[in-house]
């Protein structure tokens, strides 16, 4: 078994910085400014909601964030950021066997965050929560956290990571200082994915990765690890199919589904479904500059019916074939109405 304990991270991959070492904070930085100004003016908000595209840097910003407040306010700030006593972060965790990670943030973290909470902190000084991301919380676990932020203990610092601000319980917004964060220009994209990444890639692989996410060098760096780059023409002609409302190949989609499942490949499900979207968003982008306002505005339908979709695929937790085939019957039922 390896010694490397950032493998049970379920955001954790091998040659890529993970969020909490990385030092350089690229393109968010008056965002940064504006948090560190209102702490510094004791005007922090208990509880700062970062919405934003996945895979912009929304987790660094918030690991810069728990690194400024520990060593503003002197608590042990010589201790690295990933075992600091005072950082606590829920995400999805390792399943029983501790083979394949959680769907959601489970209602069982909550309650154990919940009661460090009301302890006292191992350090004295400040403690920074980080949920990565809220999103991921399930029901009951989303109204448990509710009841922390409606009664905050006295100097902690909630951050939390937001990927679709549509899940989360309009409560829990109510109750935080929603900060958005921009996508993140191409030349800036190329840059982080240039200082996170441990082995060398090709200005060629960069632009390739960037050719499916040019803004979001998080997403843009999952498909340059799990090599989605050389089946996109195969997702693709699935994508076709449905569009010209032919009868979904099943047995291709299978297909599909197990190679992107191969050992050392394993493809996340929302990889998937975002280069899904993104493929359609892209063809309605391009119909609505030629002028094909009926079209443009029939693969923006398709686009709101993949998001509806990708939401059901977690709610019912489907593999990632159940959720293509989902998806492209979505997509196919849109372009026939």
């Amino acid at each position: 078994m390896s010694d490397n304990p950032y493998l049970s991270q379920v955001d954790y991959r091998d040659g890529i910085m993970p969020p909490w070492e990385n030092q350089h904070l690229l393109g968010h930085d008056p965002v940064f400014a504006s948090l560190k100004q209102r702490f510094e003016q004791g005007k922090n908000h208990h509880a700062i909601l970062l919405k934003g595209s996945q895979g912009i840097g929304k987790a660094t910003l918030a690991y810069h964030f728990a690194r400024f407040i520990f060593q503003t306010t002197a608590t042990a700030p010589n201790i690295p950021l990933f075992s600091h006593p005072n950082l606590y972060v829920l995400k999805r965790q390792l399943n029983d066997d501790r083979k394949k990670f959680r769907t959601t943030i489970a209602i069982k973290q909550i309650q154990d965050i919940t009661e460090k909470l009301h302890q006292s902190p191992s350090v004295a000084g400040w403690r920074v929560v980080i949920v990565d991301p809220m999103d991921e919380l399930r029901h009951e676990a989303a109204n448990a956290f509710l009841k922390t932020l409606e009664e905050p203990p006295e100097k902690v610092q909630f951050l939390l990571i937001c990927n679709r601000s549509a899940k989360i319980l309009p409560t829990i917004k109510s109750r935080c200082m929603g900060v958005s964060l921009h996508d993140l220009d191409p030349d800036i994209t190329h840059n982080v994915i240039s200082h996170v990444s441990d082995f060398n890639i090709s200005d060629e692989a960069i632009q390739n990765a960037l050719g499916f996410f040019p803004k979001q060098p998080g997403q843009a760096l999952e498909v340059y690890t799990s090599d989605l780059a050389t089946l996109h023409s195969r997702v693709e002609a699935l994508i076709m199919q449905a569009l010209q409302g032919q009868n979904i190949d099943l047995s291709q989609a299978q297909a599909l589904a197990s190679e992107m499942q191969k050992k050392g490949r394993e493809i996340t499900l929302p990889i998937v479904m975002n280069f899904i979207w993104g493929s359609i968003a892209q063809a309605a982008r391009s119909s609505a500059i030629a002028g094909e306002g009926g079209m443009a505005d029939k693969l923006s339908q398709i686009c709101e019916a993949i998001t509806k979709t990708h939401a059901e695929t977690e709610t019912f937790n489907l593999d990632l074939l159940g959720a293509l085939i989902k998806t492209l019957s979505a997509i196919q039922s849109v372009r026939m109405a």
